[in-house]
């Protein structure tokens, strides 16, 4: 929970204070202050609770579900949550509305929202090379970029979208080293040609 702070010299102010429900003055710069807290500021909400409905008039409410108690506060718009809207990321509570923006300005560094797909990639750098005929003799350079790829990207998550990854990752690695292979029957094959002739 962050603490309640004094508007004029940022100094958190103690908890009996705020539940006095008077007006008090800032300890630090003696500033007039009168706050109001909801009751749920002096309990520790564990972590999975329930949302439940909001049972007192006196209690908050979540900001999304009127009919829910909140159970956190969004860390970065201030509103009241249930359990249901709360977004616990990286040590932090955030709100739908907040996570949806912080995505689309890229300002949350934690919210993953894009992998690199290694077994696609692979398959695709072993394949078009052989799709595309004039580009067949890519296949050396690109049979070896696609084993590495495979090998690289074995360890590596899986995708966002959970599709299979290994039959891929294993059809990538049969093309590529049966590329290889060709490749050394090619090049054996000239060298031979050379050595006799």
């Amino acid at each position: 929970m962050k603490p309640v702070v004094c508007p004029k010299c940022q100094t958190p102010q103690p908890l009996e204070l705020l539940s006095s429900g008077v007006p008090f003055n800032c300890p630090r710069c003696r500033a007039d202050l009168r706050v109001s807290v909801f009751p749920a500021i002096h309990r520790d909400i564990g972590p999975g609770a329930a949302a439940e409905k909001a049972v007192l008039d006196s209690e908050a409410t979540c900001f999304f579900h009127s009919d829910k108690k909140a159970a956190a506060v969004c860390d970065d718009c201030g509103r009241f949550l249930c359990a249901l809207c709360d977004v616990p990321l990286a040590g932090r509570h955030l709100c739908p509305r907040c996570v949806e923006t912080g995505r689309e300005k890229k300002t949350l560094t934690t919210l993953e929202t894009y992998r690199t797909s290694y077994p696609s990639l692979a398959i695709m750098v072993s394949i078009v090379p052989l799709i595309l005929y004039p580009l067949t003799f890519l296949t050396f350079i690109t049979a070896p970029i696609a084993i590495f790829l495979v090998i690289y990207g074995w360890r590596k998550p899986p995708s966002l979208t959970g599709r299979k990854r290994r039959p891929t990752m294993i059809a990538a690695l049969v093309f590529a080293v049966a590329q290889c292979a060709g490749w050394i029957a090619v090049v054996f094959t000239i060298y031979k040609g050379v050595t006799r002739g």
